[in-house]
């Protein structure tokens, strides 16, 4: 029953009473006794105090003015205040409204709630971060009247962080990347209507997941706020970083870190090499002679030596074909290279350069062109000067003096390396073998080689032939030292192909011989005692 048909119940009742009333007095009943009168005065009076709605209930939580609620507040009121006794909390109604006192489309409004009487839990979803919203109860009694609505009051909601930015370039994994990339990350999202983009920061590391010494953290940037250039210096060439971006709203909440990305910068070149020895325009150069150049350097930190490449040419600038053309790979002395007399001609002037390749296949730019002038006579041994002392005459060691049956594949080995300079090292040797005792003017064999002994591969020499040979070391600043003292030895002979098939046939003719011999003797007795027996039956 609506509040407006109780109340019209009410004034028909209070009106029937008083229509008993004043018949009463007409029928001359006006002498009913004072108590009865009271009595039906108390009847009308009782008619008009009953079925009264209760009390104007009050917000109490959220605090009138509250901020930073969370998105799913409980809404709690005071508690059931009947004017009639013995009245009963039937219901409440709740809403609520982001317009302060307009109710006409509210965020929220519950209905007649039978169950959540003194306060209710706004679901999730209803309400906006960093909003301010206005509400109000009222209570319904037993009798079904409705109580005044509650004075209204208003909370602000918290403001919810920014949603997780992604990072957009470099692609996760990439390779090759420039020193200075300039970083990407995906458009500003936030749950809070309103809320806007203030800053990002960007940090990176080697260390996947560990941000705790980052090789570079950026400010909190208020420009540009998706993309952001890394200064150059700050990243090394072919090395992989990780790296992540927040976003920051107007209200100064982070997001979350994006997850994390990795990318990999391109490989640099080597610094480009410089000629050492022989200096540039050095004439009377002696043969054979010994490259320098300069310690490799590459800006990329983790990248080593790998290879170096030497060309000479006769024509300056003109290495289309040139006359030596090495490439020297780890393992070999790459910062130096030894060059054969049988490479070049005497008192000719000659011009060379050489590049370096790092550890990741990348090649430096040549080196300046560098020029020097041999000498008219190759000396044995180059003439000592008041700087440099050559090294020791080295001694042959293996195969000894004299020695027979040698293999024809041999290993020649000669004494350690001896330089009365101490801070001389080994830069190459030079090994010549001949089948002429004393006569090296056009060797059998004349090789150079780093180390202090040399091995030959198949069909390089002849068996049951005698060798003469002999060996001479070069120091770090390119001076020989004499040859040693000539040694032979003699390859072992080996027996034709064809002699060893005849001599294997032959044997086993032999063994077939005798065997054929002992059947016909086994045969020869077995008929001996089969005609011994036929006879001793006769």
């Amino acid at each position: 029953m609506s509040r407006a048909a109780i109340l019209q119940k009410m004034e028909a009742v209070r009106g029937a009473v008083s229509v008993t009333l004043v018949l009463l007095v007409v029928a001359g009943l006006a002498s009913i006794p004072a108590a009865d009168l009271a009595i039906y005065s108390q009847g009308v009076q009782a008619c008009s105090t009953q079925c009264q709605p209760p009390n104007q209930p009050s917000n109490l939580s959220p605090a009138d003015g509250e901020q930073g609620v969370i998105l799913t507040p409980l809404l709690r009121c005071s508690a059931f205040s009947p004017v009639e006794p013995g009245d009963t909390h039937a219901a409440s109604q709740w809403r609520m409204t982001a317009n302060s006192g307009d109710y006409g489309s509210p965020v929220f409004d519950s209905g007649p709630d039978s169950f959540s009487l003194l306060q209710v839990t706004l679901d999730y979803g209803r309400l906006t971060g960093n909003t301010t919203y206005y509400w109000q109860v009222r209570h319904q009694g037993a009798n079904e009247l409705w109580s005044p609505w509650s004075a209204e009051t208003c909370f602000t909601t918290h403001n919810r962080p920014p949603g997780q930015p992604e990072g957009i370039w470099p692609q996760n994994a990439a390779s090759g990347i420039s020193l200075t990339p300039a970083l990407q990350s995906s458009a500003f999202s936030d749950p809070d209507v309103g809320d806007s983009h203030a800053a990002s920061q960007w940090r990176m590391t080697t260390a996947p997941g560990d941000y705790g010494n980052p090789v570079w953290l950026s400010a909190e940037v208020t420009s540009e706020l998706t993309q952001i250039t890394i200064a150059s210096g700050l990243l090394n060439g072919n090395t992989t970083y990780c790296w992540q971006v927040r976003h920051q709203d107007n209200r100064g909440d982070w997001s979350k870190w994006s997850e994390e990305r990795v990318f990999t910068t391109l490989n640099r070149s080597p610094e480009r090499p410089a000629t050492v020895s022989p200096p540039s325009g050095a004439t009377g150069t002696s043969l054979p002679l010994a490259l320098e150049s300069s310690v490799f350097s590459d800006p990329d930190s983790s990248d080593t030596h790998a290879a170096s490449q030497w060309q000479i040419t006769a024509n300056a600038g003109d290495y289309g074909s040139p006359i030596f053309d090495n490439a020297h790979e780890a393992g070999s002395s790459l910062t130096s290279i030894a060059v054969t007399a049988c490479s070049l001609n005497p008192d000719t002037t000659y011009y060379w350069r050489v590049r370096y390749q790092d550890s990741h296949g990348a090649w430096s730019d040549w080196s300046e062109e560098s020029s020097f002038t041999t000498q008219s006579v190759t000396p044995d041994n180059p003439p000592v000067n008041a700087e440099n002392h050559p090294p020791d005459r080295p001694v042959c060691i293996a195969p000894e003096d004299g020695a027979k049956n040698i293999s024809t594949t041999p290993t020649l080995e000669a004494s350690a390396f001896h330089d009365p300079d101490t801070d001389d090292s080994q830069a190459a040797s030079q090994w010549q073998i001949t089948a002429t005792s004393g006569d090296y003017e056009d060797p059998f064999v004349d090789q150079l080689e780093s180390l202090n002994s040399i091995s030959f591969p198949g069909e390089t020499l002849s068996p049951d032939t005698t060798y003469c040979w002999r060996v001479r070391y070069q120091d770090s600043h390119g001076a020989w030292s004499q040859w040693s003292e000539e040694s032979s030895f003699t390859t072992e002979a080996q027996e034709a192909a064809g002699d060893t098939n005849r001599t294997n046939a032959a044997s086993w003719l032999y063994l077939a011989g005798i065997a054929a011999i002992a059947i016909l003797a086994i045969a020869a007795v077995a008929w001996r005692n089969a005609r011994a027996a036929a006879v001793a039956t006769q």
